[in-house]
């Protein structure tokens, strides 16, 4: 089984974008949009690249959380347990690979961001955006809005006090006690736009939902070698 799931999951590497492709010396590959996200992206002014760098755009370490916790784990999720075993403390999550990027929302390890433009607001201004994820957004997301504003309160489980304070820790240890952190990097509109159009330029048009070579990693649905396939269909039966 190791080695059947092996296989299935190498034969869907999807790296074949238009930013790499204009690397290669594709120079009409990108749009001029997507070549003024790609200068802003890796420059010293928006920080992208502090942390997605390399040719997979993650260094493949885990940080503490920057974004939105709730649910059951809102205080206890990640990779570690805090122990003296020398595994990582609790909170830790891998940086991910920006590959693909344009096709993986919703975005954060909670999935509580539905768009890249909300993730660039993110980072224009942490503490600024987390509070307004707070106050206003969080119980209006789609998959929320059936719960009650009782449940929602439980659904945020304090996880907003835990995040915030989080940060305000961050802050303090890298620049100082009662430091304010960083001013907000105050992204134009053209700005998030540039952003978000370079982003998408790192998605492998293969990936796409529907695509030929996307279709041709589904099985038939012919019951599968023993007999036993699962299928996956919607609520009204139809095949997903």
């Amino acid at each position: 089984m190791a080695r059947a799931i092996a296989a299935y999951q190498a034969s869907f590497v999807f790296i074949d974008n238009p930013f790499f492709n204009y690397l290669e010396g594709q120079q009409q590959a990108l749009s001029a949009d997507e070549k003024r996200g790609a200068i802003l992206f890796w420059s010293s002014e928006s920080g992208c690249s502090n942390c997605h760098d390399g040719v997979f755009f993650t260094p493949e370490v885990t940080r503490g959380p920057l974004y939105p916790q709730f649910g059951p784990n809102e205080i206890a999720d990640g990779s570690g347990n805090e122990s003296d075993d020398g595994s990582p403390d609790k909170n830790q999550f891998r940086m991910p690979s920006l590959l693909n990027v344009g096709l993986t929302a919703p975005y954060g390890d909670k999935g509580g961001f539905q768009t890249l433009e909300r993730v660039v607001h993110h980072y224009d201004h942490i503490q600024t955006s987390l509070e307004e994820f707070y106050n206003n957004e969080v119980c209006s997301l789609e998959q929320f809005k059936h719960l009650t504003a009782a449940e929602c309160v439980d659904l945020i489980n304090g996880g907003d006090d835990y995040i915030l304070e989080l940060n305000r820790a961050q802050i303090e240890a890298a620049n100082g006690e009662g430091a304010s952190g960083p001013a907000p990097r105050n992204f134009t509109d053209n700005e998030v736009g540039y952003l978000v159009s370079y982003l998408k330029s790192l998605s492998d048009p293969s990936a796409v939902s529907g695509s030929p070579e996307i279709n041709s990693l589904i099985p038939p649905r012919d019951g599968g070698p023993d007999g036993n396939q699962l299928d996956a269909i919607d609520e009204r039966g139809e095949p997903l």
